[in-house]
């Protein structure tokens, strides 16, 4: 049994996969929000949460205050009869927040506790031999002390440690780590390294929580990440089976950048509510921009927790980069929201204690540690290298040195570890300047791979190098290629591999770089893609720039698919530049596949200039170059950026492509373009047939070519044509298709519209409980990635399910809160649609002024589109504006927009909305006392129902007729289609479920309580 799903507390029982809560054998109704507070109460019970922690857990900070919090508790107080003076359940902590305090078991009579926590990582402070010769940085370490400190009272920590290299940065993070090391502490470290660009988005974290979900505590860990984080769960393929991957695919689906911040944000947070948890990120001026953000985030959530971030960078590679740390930190700076630790050199006295401590026995120590403070300023670095330059020489010690002495003393740091490495043999001199190109940290198994080495030999070189403290350090092991285990190491600082990496030749570096790009292509296989940027950067250095262009391109596929769209862009736009020193012959398709590429992206972070900008230059290009196929894909997508900011644009494109297609003279490209043209104009302009038939072809030859982009557009399109023809099941089916396509491609609009399509199906077939269950579905996940216009829309959408369930204040209320988010001007559908759901909610109110208010300013709007209105909704529009004419007895008025509901839908035909709309025509003649002509009216609304299956308009229908008989007095025929349309209704109410207030809204009909079963 899946923990949580089944939980019993008191008299009740909570059914999570059902959404139902039960005491005994009674359903007790709970709101959607009310039911999830309470299973995440029933979760965490005996445990104190944070009003924070329930408003993120639950509504994920989206549009909510405190005050909503506290009414949902009020809620379940009421629902489970629990006194707040003397709890049995929920129990308030003045100022803090909340706890379930009775006892909760699962169905199966296991104790629900708390998940009990354990650090992601023991403190694992270096503890390697120089650690034993730490010395000074007191103060600096007390300060830290003291930072901690209240970090353990809940107060978060940002510190920023600068510094250039060399200064002391991470020794100062082990010498902290060390003195606060306890069995209580978490610890996360993560290293950003140089790549090309910006670095892969989030790549440090992730390697390091990877890393541990390997380890001890691997389990409860992926446990956590899967409640809390599951978009960053997803990246990590090595702790995913498929099978997992499959299930958390439709969990992450439409996930953006920023509901990867936020979740990493809640996921450190709901560990550090247990114990104190430091996040150390080392070398930030090589960081991505994603991670950056992120410490930002971290520094500007008010929420307590007990975190430590601690990030190392150096302000001149930040400033001659213009990285955005700078910004980042001046901004939290000034919000008092984090510290600066700027760390300087070693004063004598530190190093005097460093001498006496590494090397007892030698005497003269004062004089030597001035001298020693002079030739290095008391920079650590630069102070360790050059005492053990000193050691080699032979003159550290006091009867062979005195102030009269000439010391052969390097006047900078780089003639100092220049002199070390001159001093190793030939052969480790050659690994480490070959193992320079790979990084600060490598695997011996690479080494091996370039060198032409056996593998035994580079791990017996490497291991002696750091035994002896020599430029290397260990640092585990890791697997390579078929399943081979090497050791893994690295330099001790990053300064010792880029001074290696200065002394190689420039043929020899190249050549390094492009042998160690083939080792890991050959290394990683199909995995390659995994370090796209590392290869792109290994064969940028290497000349071989068509390789490193598809890396780049690789690199900002994975970059997209952790909703780093900057990254993205930035791959694309450097492979851009490469591409300029390419032939001719490869150079302009590949420029207009890049500009493609970040055109899409642009479109996607809603950047539509510069996206435009991009698809103008491809059609630039592809004119001169005699590409035509360019230049269409080019105008279609214009044409789709256009949909959302110039509707008259987006049709004079996609005309202006099939007029290209034509000439052309290729039928399938003819066919591809025409369907997609013929969609446009279905859409905006109003419906042909042989528009359906081009589209249909489109979707023939999308499934002949297995083209699964442009079949899943011509899915939905398809069901968007046979929801017009009133063929709702047709269009359901066709739907969920084009759906499971588009979440294996990861598509969260189609899936979103078609998910769309799907309820409004529901709501005339008359699935109302099925409807609202979609409408919640999609509403959570619209909710969890900050995707405002699906938010707007579904609760739209749901605010036309209680109007038509007769809860018009409840429909009126969605519809406010939907308008209330609506900011975009350029969001006419939304907005056109709002407008008519406020009319239609404020006329059931009876509040007929609003209601025109409303009407009239739907009306402006299509008149500012210039009629181009998303089709599906003008019917709706001119039936809500002629219900309010009825209702002003203004029976032309009336007439001419049921008139224009008839006409609107005469094509393809929709029988649902011609049945309404001759329905509206026989209420006008009623009001006129015209019974003949309303008789005839209704004739046509019935012929037209008999047809299809659509009960939110037939049971209108039929209460239009019995009220038609009953006035000319045929009351048997009267009371027939009375019950007909009681029926209708009874079985709206009870397609939803008991203890929904819809179904009781429905029942209190007069139709239903004035007829007996």
């Amino acid at each position: 049994m899946e923990i949580g799903k089944s939980l019993l507390f008191g008299p009740f029982r909570l059914d999570a996969g059902n959404a139902v809560l039960w005491r005994g054998s009674e359903v007790v109704g709970l709101p959607p929000k009310a039911f999830a507070l309470l299973h995440y109460l029933l979760m965490n019970p005996g445990r104190l949460l944070t009003k924070d922690a329930l408003l993120d857990a639950v509504w994920h900070r989206r549009y909510v205050s405190e005050s909503v919090l506290k009414g949902c508790v009020n809620e379940l107080r009421k629902a489970l009869a629990d006194d707040p003076k003397s709890p049995t359940y929920i129990e308030t902590v003045a100022k803090h927040g909340y706890r379930f305090i009775a006892e909760v078991m699962q169905a199966d009579s296991r104790e629900v506790r708390a998940p009990a926590l354990s650090p992601i990582a023991a403190n694992r402070a270096a503890h390697d031999v120089n650690s034993m010769y730490w010395v000074g940085r007191r103060s600096e370490l007390e300060w830290l002390e003291a930072r901690f400190e209240r970090v353990r009272h809940g107060e978060r920590q940002i510190v920023f440690f600068t510094g250039e290299a060399g200064i002391g940065k991470t020794t100062l993070i082990d010498m902290f780590l060390a003195r606060a090391n306890g069995t209580n502490l978490g610890l996360l470290r993560a290293r950003c390294v140089e790549q090309c660009g910006a670095g892969e988005a989030f790549m440090p974290l992730i390697e390091a929580l990877e890393n541990e979900c390997r380890g001890a505590g691997a389990q409860q860990l992926v446990d956590r990440l899967h409640r809390h984080a599951p978009t960053w769960l997803m990246q990590m393929n090595s702790v995913l089976t498929p099978a997992d991957k499959d299930k958390l695919s439709q969990q992450v689906l439409g996930a953006t950048n920023a509901r990867m911040l936020r979740e990493a944000a809640e996921f450190f947070e709901s560990i550090s509510s247990e114990f104190p948890l430091v996040l150390v990120i080392d070398d930030l001026h090589w960081g991505d921009y994603a991670t950056v953000d992120l410490i930002s985030l971290l520094g500007r959530r008010s929420s307590p927790a007990q975190l430590f971030v601690i990030a190392t960078y150096r302000p001149v590679d930040v400033s001659l980069t213009q990285h955005p740390i700078k910004r980042i930190r001046h901004e939290l700076q000034a919000r008092g929201l984090c510290a600066e630790l700027a760390l300087c050199g070693l004063g004598e006295d530190e190093i005097k204690e460093y001498l006496v401590s590494r090397y007892p026995e030698e005497g003269g120590h004062e004089t030597l540690s001035s001298s020693i403070y002079r030739w290095t300023e008391g920079h650590p670095f630069f102070m360790v290298n050059l005492v053990e330059h000193l050691v080699d020489l032979g003159r550290l010690t006091s009867s062979s040195y005195d102030t009269g002495s000439k010391l052969a003393i390097p006047d900078n740091l780089l003639e100092m570890i220049d002199a070390q490495i001159d001093r190793l043999s030939a052969s480790e001199r050659r690994l480490l300047e070959m193992a320079s190109v790979f990084g600060v940290e490598w695997s011996a198994a690479l080494l091996a791979a370039v060198s032409g080495e056996d593998l035994a030999t580079i791990e017996l070189c490497c291991d002696e190098l750091s035994r002896r403290g020599q430029m290397l350090k260990s640092c585990g092991a890791d697997e390579w290629a078929d399943g081979i285990m090497a050791g893994r190491y690295g330099f001790r600082h990053s300064l010792y591999r880029e001074i290696l990496y200065r002394r190689l030749a420039p043929g020899r570096r190249m050549q390094l770089h492009r042998s160690t790009g083939e080792c890991l292509e050959n290394g990683y296989g199909e995995k390659s893609k995994t370090i796209a940027a590392e290869l792109a950067n290994h064969f940028e250095q290497g000349k071989q720039l068509s390789k490193a262009i598809m890396y780049l391109r690789l690199a900002s596929e994975n970059a997209v698919s952790r909703y780093a769209n900057r990254e993205a862009i930035d791959y694309i736009s450097h492979a851009l530049r490469l591409s300029e020193s390419l032939p001719e012959a490869e150079r302009e398709a590949l420029i207009m596949e890049l500009l493609f590429r970040r055109g899409v992206v642009k479109r996607s972070m809603d950047d539509t200039d510069g996206a435009m900008e991009d698809f103008s230059a491809i059609r630039k290009l592809a004119v001169s170059a005699g590409l035509p196929l360019w230049e269409l894909k080019a105008l279609i997508e214009q044409g789709r950026v256009c949909y959302w900011m110039d509707r008259p644009r987006c049709l004079a494109l996609v005309t202006e492509a099939v007029e290209r297609a034509l000439d052309l003279k290729d039928e399938m490209i003819e066919i591809l373009v025409r369907g997609s043209w013929a969609g446009w104009h279905n859409t905006l302009q109003g419906w042909s047939e042989h528009y359906i038939r081009d589209c249909r072809k489109a979707m023939d030859m999308a499934r002949a070519t297995r083209n699964r982009e442009l079949l899943n557009a011509s899915l939905t399109l398809h069901s968007s044509f046979e929801y017009a023809r009133a063929d709702y099941r047709s269009a359901i089916a066709l739907a969920r298709e084009a759906m499971e396509i588009a979440q294996n491609r990861g598509d969260a609009l189609q899936y979103m519209v078609c998910e769309a399509l799907c309820i409004r199906s529901m709501l005339h077939i008359g699935e109302w409980g099925e409807a609202r269950r979609h409408i919640a579905k999609a509403l959570e996940m619209a909710e969890r990635n900050g995707n405002v216009f699906a938010i707007i829309h579904f609760t739209l959408l749901m605010s036309w399910l209680h109007e038509q369930a007769l809860d018009y204040e409840g429909a009126r209320s969605l519809c406010q809160a939907a308008m209330e988010k609506m900011h975009d001007q350029r969001d006419s559908s939304n907005a056109f649609f709002g407008l008519i759901r406020s009319g239609a909610a404020h006329l059931g109110l009876r509040q007929h002024a609003e209601a025109f208010e409303s009407f009239a300013k739907a009306d402006q709007l299509l008149d500012a589109c210039q009629g181009l209105m998303d089709w599906y909704l003008r019917p709706l529009f001119h039936l809500g504006l002629g219900e309010y004419w009825l209702t002003q007895g203004q029976w032309e008025k009336a007439e001419e927009q049921a008139n224009k509901v008839c006409e609107l839908s005469a094509l393809p035909p929709d029988p649902a909305y011609l049945a309404l709309g001759h329905r509206l025509l026989a209420e006008v003649a009623m009001g006129r006392k015209a019974l003949d002509t309303a008789g005839a009216e209704v004739e046509q609304a019935l012929s037209h129902l008999g047809t299809i299956e659509a009960a939110l308009a037939a049971w209108r229908v039929y209460a239009t007729a019995a009220e038609l008989d009953s006035r000319r007095g045929r009351l048997p025929e009267a009371e027939t289609y009375r019950h007909r349309s009681a029926a209708i209704l009874r079985g709206l109410a009870e397609s939803m479920d008991e203890a929904d207030c819809l179904r009781q809204s429905l029942l209190r009909h007069p139709l239903l309580t004035g007829i007996c079963e």
